[in-house]
């Protein structure tokens, strides 16, 4: 079976209601699984998009063939501070060194193109 996401549930303890440890409470989460194959359409210019794969990924990796055909420009995020990766720039200047799940980066294009984040094997999903 295929991990579908990471789920925390939260109880809140209400004063003079009942509540037993014992309780079983069932979630279901109703919905399609990403399929391997997913791309997202970017633009020419910024675009936001999130990162939703499990394992981190340097952005060398996560978006080689957008650097390899000259497209990518720049990409930023903010954790704690601003982050910034250019694939053309000094290496030493790139403050962005991986892309995590769960956070949302703003990558630049020079023209419309597509994005595999998925394209590289031994990923998990």
């Amino acid at each position: 079976m295929k991990k579908a996401g990471t789920f925390l549930l939260v109880f809140v303890m209400i004063p003079f209601l009942s509540f037993s440890p014992k309780t079983q409470i069932t979630l279901t989460i109703h919905g399609e699984l990403i399929p391997d194959d997913y791309s997202i359409n970017l633009t020419a210019g910024w675009n936001l998009i999130g990162y939703w794969l499990d394992d981190p990924m340097s952005p060398e990796d996560a978006f080689s063939e957008l650097i390899a055909t000259g497209i990518l420009e720049y990409v930023s995020a903010y954790e704690g501070g601003g982050l910034f990766y250019d694939p053309n720039g000094l290496p030493f200047l790139n403050t962005l060194t991986q892309l995590g799940n769960g956070f949302g980066y703003w990558v630049k294009v020079s023209e419309d193109c597509q994005w595999h984040p998925m394209y590289f094997p031994g990923l998990s999903k």
